[in-house]
């Protein structure tokens, strides 16, 4: 898509709006207020990275294909479409992120493939993370103030020993009965983690032994009368960053 950096882009209506091209000069705001804006481009179908993409509550950003890498900020509100879908989605494949992800507003991401962050994860309201896939944090601090939920799949920490993945409370699980949608969250690196831990019944945590280091509060929650909910898997450090443990 061509266009400078003043113009603006406004996706309404309930249908799908697809750009499929692999580069672009638009370097304007793009606004997502209905229905889907989806890229299936292995480079930058939504433009350069001088402006951003705002996805506003009801609507969703969705990324499939093989390996789409939107390079520009993101601005998440709300659940997406259906309150299901996230205010980002990827649903098969791998995806890369490079630009910030903020949450302007509280706002769930959906994963049912691989999306590997290289941003920060930023903004004062909560995270949900929803589906079966991996949503891996690599890269710079992330600075969000509210919650980060992983209600299912996995969370997967891999930032440089030191450079903060979870600077407040990260909940794993949604405490329902053994059986229900399996959560897990994943740690590679030491000194991610600098709020509390709450892995909730049925959900999981993996970790090298070698990276329990800095981890200021961990509970373990039960409920119904039973005395072992979460599980805290400990994992030898040479399994690879790969698979889980």
């Amino acid at each position: 898509m061509l266009g400078g950096a003043t113009g603006a882009l406004t996706k309404t209506g309930a249908g799908t709006l697809q750009f499929a091209s692999t580069s672009g000069t638009y370097g304007g705001v793009t606004f997502v207020n209905q229905g889907f804006l989806e890229s299936s481009s292995q480079n930058t179908g939504f433009g350069d990275s001088v402006g951003k993409t705002v996805v506003n509550n009801g609507a969703t950003l969705r990324l499939t294909g093989a390996g789409p890498t939107p390079n520009e900020p993101l601005e998440l509100n709300g659940n997406g479409v259906n309150g299901t879908n996230g205010a980002l989605q990827i649903t098969s494949g791998s995806a890369s992120l490079y630009g910030s992800v903020t949450l302007a507003s509280p706002a769930s991401i959906r994963t049912d493939g691989v999306i590997h962050h290289f941003g920060a994860i930023a903004g004062g309201a909560n995270l949900r993370l929803t589906g079966p896939g991996e949503y891996w944090t690599h890269g710079a601090a992330n600075t969000l103030t509210g919650d980060i939920t992983v209600e299912s799949g996995f969370f997967v920490l891999d930032k440089q020993n030191g450079i903060s993945a979870v600077p407040t409370t990260v909940i794993v699980g949604t405490n329902g009965l053994l059986g229900g949608a399996a959560a897990t969250l994943r740690n590679f690196e030491s000194n991610q983690i600098t709020g509390a831990v709450i892995i909730n019944n049925g959900a999981s945590w993996e970790l090298p032994v070698a990276h329990l280091k800095g981890i200021p509060a961990l509970h373990l929650t039960a409920r119904r009368g039973q005395v072992t909910a979460g599980f805290l898997q400990m994992c030898h450090p040479a399994v690879p960053r790969t698979r889980h443990c």
